[in-house]
């Protein structure tokens, strides 16, 4: 994030830090952090850019991450299940998308979307319970780790339902756009 000089005292106590802490951070004195703020000292450009730094530093650590955001339960179905049955599932559990996994492997998703679209396209209870999940499966889900940022996991939510959150390889979360919602709110 960019920082203006005469704003440091302003983001210092937005992040909560004492003069005390954020000069320790940025490795000067207090009374000159002090000064700066009061805008009665000019300081070098490598001590401004140190100073930018240890706030950066700060925010990044306070930044909530797709770890804090996923839920671990990841309700999933399988391609050869009925778009019936996918149906009944997001309405069971509350969700507006479902992960397809094919011999552990996310494949592709179905989405509340893709089932009003087939009810647009004239397709009834009858017709949804004889075709197959994989007949109107979408794209998976884009994956991210654990360690992905807030504004990473936003920008992915702009365009899909939900993301994967995996580590080491291995599927561990999903973040859905009310998971997002829900953690900011709490924070």
């Amino acid at each position: 994030m960019a920082y203006d000089i005469k704003d440091i005292g302003k983001v210092r106590k937005r992040l909560g830090l004492t003069q005390t802490e954020l000069s320790r951070s940025a490795g000067v004195s207090q009374s000159l952090l002090a000064k700066l703020e009061r805008g009665t000292v000019e300081v070098s450009y490598s001590k401004a850019m140190a100073i930018f730094q240890a706030l950066e530093n700060v925010e990044k650590k306070e930044q909530l991450t797709a770890k804090d955001l996923m839920a671990t339960r990841i309700v999933t179905i399988k391609p050869d299940d009925t778009v019936l049955k996918a149906g009944e599932v997001m309405k069971e559990k509350e969700i507006s998308q479902l992960p397809v996994v094919s011999k552990g492997i996310f494949i592709g998703s179905i989405s509340d979307h893709a089932l009003l679209d087939a009810i647009r396209e004239g397709y009834d209870r009858v017709a949804m319970s004889k075709l197959k999940v994989e007949e109107m499966m979408e794209d998976a889900l884009p994956t991210i780790s654990e360690k992905a940022t807030l504004d990473e996991v936003s920008t992915l939510l702009e365009h899909n339902q939900a993301v994967l959150v995996a580590e080491k390889g291995k599927v561990v979360g999903i973040i859905a756009k009310i998971d997002l919602l829900k953690a900011v709110s709490r924070h």
